[in-house]
């Protein structure tokens, strides 16, 4: 993986004027205690939402 640092351009969705800043180590895998740390966060963050979701196509204008 590298890191780099850049123009983004919100429309088209393009880089421009890369460059790079490091090469990063990536470690692919998942610890389970990561996992469950973040499926804790998740849960206490939604905790109040009935049908998240319903919640988030709401958000995104679904007509459903």
């Amino acid at each position: 993986m590298i890191r780099i640092v850049a123009e983004y351009n919100v429309v088209t969705r393009e880089y421009r004027g890369a460059r790079l800043l490091e090469f990063v180590e990536h470690e692919s895998q998942l610890q389970q205690k990561d996992l469950d740390r973040l499926i804790q966060r998740g849960a206490k963050a939604w905790r109040d939402v009935p049908d998240a979701g319903a919640w988030v196509d709401e958000l995104r204008g679904s007509k459903e």
